[in-house]
């Protein structure tokens, strides 16, 4: 029974076996949305259901898939590398702001 492993986890532990999304992403140091992107595309493992809205990961898969992510050579910022956003988007977004700027004089 996968939950009852999970609470005895939490429960009997001092360095917990389990993380939580927001402790998983301070560990490494990213954002939660970045974390759960990396779930997403498959980077990270799927996490276990605690219940109806708890997610959970056993800490030894996690750190084993961030250090896949450095023995191929890549850190977690080249990981989000692949979001960062085209010239064309972000020059439509500042003209967006200059033009809500010169509105308010």
């Amino acid at each position: 029974m996968q939950n009852k492993e999970v609470n005895e986890g939490f429960r009997n532990s001092t360095a917990q076996p389990y993380l939580r999304a927001a402790q998983a992403a301070a560990r490494y140091g990213i954002a939660r949305s970045t974390f759960w992107l990396y779930v997403k595309e498959g980077k990270l493992p799927q996490p276990i259901r605690f219940g109806p809205r708890i997610r959970v990961w056993k800490v030894e898969e996690i750190d084993r898939a961030f250090e896949e992510f450095s023995g191929k050579g890549v850190g977690v910022s080249e990981l989000t590398s692949s979001r960062r956003e085209s010239p064309q988007r972000s020059t439509r977004r500042r003209a967006g702001r200059q033009s809500a700027a010169v509105a308010e004089l």
